[in-house]
């Protein structure tokens, strides 16, 4: 039945494509999560415990007491793991759908790319396998009441304890996607979705890259400063377009992914923007007496 599930996916996720080609929409499968890193062994290895830790995690939350429904759970994890184990030995054949794709899904949550890698992407499937194996004796145990056990050194908790040693490698976080799940949560006015996404997308080019996780402040300045140089044109952005325009709408995104666990910490809280006055013949002087002129306006004077 899962095999089937996924098999489904993929005959939708072909459907969808070919609508959004016909119709000149981009590709809704697509993830906007940049793909450019290529993982170490060792990488990849703790990717796969990290991945059997949360795994485990949810199983814990939809765990039965039922006796009917612990057997049916126990026949399941018999029925979709033999040929996982099969696939493992020597001469055993390709490992199912569902390997590849647990294993697809760990590349686009960290940004690896490993189209270019057989040798990674062999390495990173047979991980995927064992935890898939190891998920279902730690099951087992469970279901029939038994003491946990872990027999695959590969996921003992010493291993799991030298993961944390070693210095965490962050997953690149695409603003572009952050902005889209902050665009569907807070959904904002159409026309401030387009000039932000516009915006940001500019921001994006003036990087190089689109990792959220990657931006510095010392990044947010030279963006500044780009933003007010002089234009081709000669003329030049105002202070209140940078600041509440391109600025505010990396400033809001970012806040967006901080308060949601996606970055670390906002690199434009600490930017600021001096007040700017584009010369248009208005003399400071001029400029003073206009604002008492108005002060004078608002008390009646």
């Amino acid at each position: 039945m899962t095999e089937a599930r996924h098999r489904l996916a993929i005959s939708l996720k072909a459907f969808d494509q070919c609508l959004c080609a016909q119709r000149g929409k981009p590709d809704p499968t697509v993830s906007s999560t940049v793909l450019n890193r290529t993982p170490s062994a060792d990488e990849i290895e703790a990717a796969v415990r990290v991945w059997l830790r949360e795994r485990r995690r949810r199983e814990d939350n939809d765990f039965s007491t039922d006796e009917m429904g612990a057997k049916d759970v126990l026949q399941d994890i018999d029925l979709s793991l033999q040929p996982v184990a099969t696939a493992l030995r020597p001469g055993g054949g390709s490992q199912p759908l569902l390997t590849d794709w647990i294993a697809d899904h760990i590349c686009g949550e960290r940004g690896w790319d490993l189209a270019d890698q057989p040798t990674l992407r062999a390495l990173l499937v047979r991980w995927v396998a064992y935890a898939r194996l190891e998920i279902g004796r730690q099951r087992r145990d469970e279901i029939n009441g038994e003491a946990m056990k872990v027999p695959d050194d590969r996921f003992s908790a010493a291993r799991y304890a030298a993961d944390r040693a070693q210095p965490e490698q962050s997953a690149p976080v695409s603003i572009i996607a952050l902005f889209d799940g902050y665009a569907l949560e807070r959904k904002p006015a159409a026309s401030t979705e387009k000039a932000w996404r516009r915006q940001l997308k500019a921001f994006v080019a003036f990087l190089g890259h689109d990792d959220a996780t990657l931006v510095t402040t010392s990044d947010v300045i030279r963006w500044k400063d780009h933003l007010f140089a002089a234009r081709p044109d000669g003329t030049q952005r105002s202070a209140l377009t940078v600041k509440e325009g391109y600025l505010a709408a990396l400033s809001t995104v970012m806040n967006w992914g901080r308060d949601n666990a996606k970055i670390a910490a906002n690199p434009v809280a600490a930017v600021r923007v001096p007040r700017r006055r584009v010369a248009t013949g208005c003399t400071a002087q001029r400029s003073k007496a206009m604002s008492g002129l108005g002060t004078e306006y608002a008390r009646g004077g």
